[in-house]
């Protein structure tokens, strides 16, 4: 893949390993003016040839650099409408196609002008928004029909849906157009604790923070848990050591079965070392004495290196045609204690290598 950017870093060109491409603009704030997509990839790369079949979808903003009309390929027009406060209080879909002559030169005031000229405001889509004194979102409605202003009209098809929030901001329940409500509990320290819905709960979960000790993969650790049940009786049960780093997740049917566990292991270093699956399988990622990730080895004994260069930017990844036998590789030597070293690294015949490059910025 290739990619390019202008001076404020922002990505202008990508071409994939296809050929596919999509080029962008931006504007003096950095906000994204164009994007267009290639139907037709570059045939041959940085050769002479092009893409062709371009498709291309341009942004409007205002004098605050409000994201005012989104004009796609197709010249379809979706309007953002805001108070004086900044926030979103309309979001239109107007049925008729811009005018030719607009696309490419038209500025948002122009667009507007067009939009308030149209004799087909009533065949649009129109969401309205409204918010709290807090600036939280209070409810959304959107219009099956509209008049001829291009106003929603509240005939009974529209749909709403309302949020009501806690003192301290937190979303404590919504209820949708049907009347059907979800709420949201916290515990007291802001962790959400249950998602109900009517007449049932979707998902709760209940934290446990006092230590415990409890064996986890045939080892003794202190231990803290949180358990969350689903609607349909699924238990998942994640477990955290000492240092709260994540050592179990097991999961059980609504009768209590237990339906498989994984197991997460760490090096000396406290850096994630291994996965084992409900199968006992495990999976490896191993690490450089710059503690970068310098090895993956997959429970089949996939082995994909990592390569960096002198900057420390990542220059190849090398997938290893030949799988690793990680038992064997240990030895006698505790699982802890695995490094790169001890693996075969470089690429060889029948190995697959991906190669990355870097502009003077590092990009």
């Amino acid at each position: 893949s290739v990619y390019r950017y202008d001076g404020n870093g922002n990505r202008i060109y990508e071409r994939d390993g296809a050929g596919n491409v999509v080029e962008r603009s931006y504007g003096a704030q950095n906000q994204l003016l164009a994007e267009t997509r290639y139907a037709q990839p570059d045939p041959d790369g940085d050769g002479a040839a092009l893409p062709s079949a371009p498709e291309t979808t341009r942004y409007l903003y205002d004098e605050k650099n409000h994201l005012r009309f989104v004009i796609g390929a197709e010249r379809r027009v979706a309007e953002m409408r805001y108070d004086s406060k900044g926030q979103r209080i309309s979001s239109i879909s107007h049925a008729a196609p811009l005018d030719p002559a607009l696309v490419g030169s038209a500025s948002a005031d122009a667009l507007a002008t067009w939009a308030n000229g149209l004799a087909t405001k009533s065949k649009g889509i129109r969401t309205d928004y409204s918010y709290d004194v807090r600036g939280l979102l209070s409810s959304s409605t959107s219009y099956a029909t509209l008049d001829d202003s291009g106003n929603g009209i509240s005939d009974g098809s529209q749909s709403t849906v309302t949020y009501i929030y806690d003192q301290a901001g937190r979303l404590v329940k919504s209820i949708d157009a049907k009347k059907g409500s979800t709420s949201y509990a916290y515990d007291g320290a802001g962790r959400i604790i249950a998602t109900r819905q009517p007449n049932e709960f979707s998902v709760r979960t209940e934290y446990n923070d006092v230590p415990v000790s409890r064996v986890i993969g045939g080892v003794t650790l202190l231990t803290t848990q949180s358990t969350s049940t689903q609607y349909n009786g699924l238990v998942t049960v994640s477990t955290f050591d000492s240092e709260g780093k994540l050592v179990s997740v097991l999961e059980r049917d609504a009768n209590g079965n237990v339906i498989g566990e994984t197991l997460y292991g760490y090096d000396d270093s406290g850096r994630p070392l291994w996965t084992e699956g409900p199968t006992g399988a495990r999976s490896y990622t191993f690490y450089d004495g710059f503690n970068r990730k310098a090895a993956d080895i997959d429970a089949d004994g996939t082995y994909t290196e990592y390569v960096y260069n002198n900057e420390g930017q990542l220059a190849q990844l090398i997938r290893h045609a030949q799988p690793v036998n990680v038992a064997a590789l240990a030895g006698s030597d505790p699982i802890s204690t695995l490094s790169i070293q001890k693996l075969p690294r470089g690429a060889k015949p029948g190995d697959e290598v991906e190669y990355r490059g870097y502009d003077a910025a590092g990009r």
